[in-house]
C-alpha cells in the first residue's frame, strides 16, 4: 500500500500541493511482517502526460492516484491500497493516540519544519537529541525538518520511524481498545481501507 503525506493546508492553495512523504508498505500476513521504502520527493521521474519533474510534483498533477501510478512504475510493484494524511491530520494523528516515542538521533532546530520562517511570531518547536515523546504538533515537525547534511535521507528514516512509532503504540494498546482508537484515527486519514481492514492488519 501507499502512504502519502501532503503539504496541503487549510487555506493553502490545494491546487499546488505536493506529496511531502512517500512511502510504500508491503504487508505480508504470512510472516506477520511489514517492509516499508521511501521515495526520496526530489526523485526525478517521467511523470505521464507531464514531462521529467520531482516525484513530490506528481500529487500536485493527478492527487493520490497520480502518486501511486507514479510509485508503481517506479518500483514495478502493484499497489493495491492507500492511505492519505495531510499536515493538519497528521497533528490530529498522533495526538488521538496519545503521542508518540521515538529515537532522535540529532537536535532538531529548523524554523521551515516549525514554519516559522513565514510566521516568525509562531511557536518554535525544537526537538532535543535522544529518546522523545512527541505530541502531534512535534511530530510534525520531526517529519518534516531537511535541516541535516544529508537533507532528504535522514528526513525520510524520520518519517519511517514515525510510521512505526504509531504502529507500536497502537500494537501494544489493550486489543479491546483498538476498535476505538482505530476509529478516532480513521477520521484524520483519507484511505480506501475499511476500519475493518484496518483492524484485521493490526
Amino acid at each position: 500500500m501507499m502512504l502519502v503525506g501532503s503539504d496541503e493546508r487549510t487555506g493553502s492553495d490545494e491546487a499546488g500541493a505536493r506529496s511531502d512523504t512517500n512511502i510504500v508498505v508491503y504487508v505480508d500476513p504470512t510472516r506477520n511482517q511489514a517492509s516499508i521504502v521511501s521515495i526520496p520527493r526530489d526523485t526525478m521521474i517521467d511523470i505521464d502526460n507531464v514531462g521529467i519533474s520531482k516525484f513530490n510534483a506528481a500529487y500536485n498533477y493527478g492527487g493520490v492516484s497520480s502518486t501511486i501510478r507514479e510509485a508503481s512504475q517506479l518500483l514495478g510493484v502493484d499497489i493495491s491500497h492507500y492511505a492519505e494524511v495531510n499536515f493538519e491530520n497528521m497533528v490530529q494523528l498522533v495526538d488521538a493516540v496519545g503521542g508518540v516515542d521515538v529515537e532522535v538521533t540529532e537536535r532538531i532546530d529548523d524554523t521551515d519544519a516549525d514554519n516559522t520562517t513565514d510566521n516568525p511570531y509562531g511557536q518554535r518547536i525544537i526537538i532535543e537529541e535522544g529518546l522523545q515523546h512527541l505530541n502531534g504538533e512535534q511530530a510534525l515537525v520531526f517529519a518534516r525538518s531537511r535541516a541535516f547534511v544529508d537533507g532528504d535521507f535522514t528526513r525520510t528514516a524520520n518519517q519511517r520511524k514515525l510510521i512505526m512509532a504509531l504502529v507500536n503504540k497502537v500494537l501494544d494498546m489493550p486489543v479491546t481498545d483498538l476498535p476505538g482508537v482505530i476509529q478516532g484515527a480513521a477520521k484524520c486519514v483519507t484511505t480506501d481501507l475499511s476500519v475493518t481492514d484496518i483492524i484485521s492488519l493490526a
